[in-house]
């Protein structure tokens, strides 16, 4: 039994997958990807906590009840990871926190849950964990499809509600529906997210020319605000590079957005992009190889900024350091662009301080 992610890479038979939603105030499942005691091959309790505790052996039910409390005080965009052995079976947890449900208006808990045969071996175990990147992210893909279809009827049905409705004198109806449409934007957008950030675990394998002073232009432009209200400074020509291009264009995206969202109020938003070939010494700094080419590229801003101390968490997927409704989006974004980074074989980090802006730092290679 473990509390670490497993992280994994490659193909093998299919693992069983689970996704349900969970009130931890009722202790009541509103939705379930399938049944959940076929998945654990056991009755139910809900009255318990976990529902499926049965389903382990009471010599787990400490650890397993541990780890429960420590995912209830989960706050929103908050997760948790956990393994858990049954038998010849391993069962890998990934916990969220509530967030509002699209109809009742109730937190619920999302878990989301993967069964595979326990390796019998050291090597067999090193083997499944390196084999099994593949299908987690197949899974990702599988419940992103299944939750987006719902989304889709039910933003149909709201539509018809809100034709019958918008023109009517009941207020408290017209709240109701600016709420859930409100709700179904930002499940939309969750779903397109953890699709993409699946997508990206799979390797580099289109290289092609990749301007990234092009790329960071044309992306400034097509992004939101009039020409006073932001700026870009290019202070050195930008490299060329070898890669994927769609690639290299959502990491920009990623990082420009975060300029334009964490601007400071009534103060245009700035973005100044600085680029560097690499030193001898630099790169054995940083143990990259020393005979290929590396670029420094940097982008500062003028925003909100962050405390250092944060510097890495804010890499993490679904992480927030601000409130929602102030700074809305997913909190994938910078997930998604260490992600590409590291699929390049570059690395990147952040430096920043509070009211005084922030500043990422991406170290590319002139080839993947």
């Amino acid at each position: 039994m473990t509390n670490n992610a497993p992280e994994f890479s490659h193909s093998m038979d299919r693992p069983s997958q689970l996704c349900f939603f969970y009130d931890a105030g009722t202790g009541e499942i509103s939705f379930s990807s399938e049944p959940l005691d076929l998945f654990f091959e056991s009755s139910l309790a809900l009255g318990q906590a976990p529902p499926f505790l049965n389903a382990f052996k009471e010599s787990d039910a400490n650890f397993l009840r541990a780890e429960w409390q420590s995912c209830l005080q989960l706050k929103e965009n908050q997760t948790r990871n956990f393994t858990i052995h049954k038998n010849f079976l391993t069962f890998y947890f990934t916990i969220m926190g509530p967030s509002q449900s699209l109809v009742a208006g109730q937190p619920l808990m999302t878990i989301l849950a993967v069964k595979l045969p326990t390796p019998s071996s050291k090597l067999q175990e090193k083997k499944a964990f390196s084999l099994l990147s593949e299908k987690y992210n197949e899974f990702i893909e599988l419940a992103a499809h299944d939750l987006d279809s719902p989304l889709r009827k039910l933003s149909m049905l709201v539509e018809r509600i809100s034709n019958k409705f918008e023109a009517g004198p009941d207020t408290d109806m017209q709240g109701y529906l600016l709420r859930t449409r409100a709700c179904l934007a930002d499940m939309h957008r969750m779903v397109e997210d953890l699709s993409l950030f699946a997508r990206l675990n799979l390797p580099v394998i289109k290289n092609v020319a990749c301007d990234i002073e092009h790329i960071i232009t044309s992306t400034w432009k097509e992004l939101p605000g009039l020409p006073g209200e932001k700026k870009l400074i290019i202070s050195h020509p930008l490299p060329v590079v070898e890669g994927d291009l769609s690639q290299y264009r959502q990491l920009f995206k990623s990082l420009l957005q975060n300029v334009l969202k964490f601007k400071k109020k009534d103060l245009p938003s700035e973005a100044e992009v600085v680029s560097e070939e690499m030193t001898a010494s630099q790169k054995e700094n940083y143990s990259f190889p020393p005979d290929k080419i590396y670029f420094r590229i940097s982008i500062r801003d003028n925003g909100i900024g962050f405390r250092q101390e944060h510097a890495e968490k804010i890499f993490e997927p679904f992480v927030r350091l601000n409130g929602k409704s102030e700074y809305p989006g997913s909190g994938i974004g910078l997930a998604l662009s260490k992600k590409i980074v590291e699929n390049h074989g570059g690395i990147n980090y952040a430096e920043g301080k509070e009211n005084f802006g922030a500043k990422f730092t991406l170290f590319l290679p002139l080839k993947p």
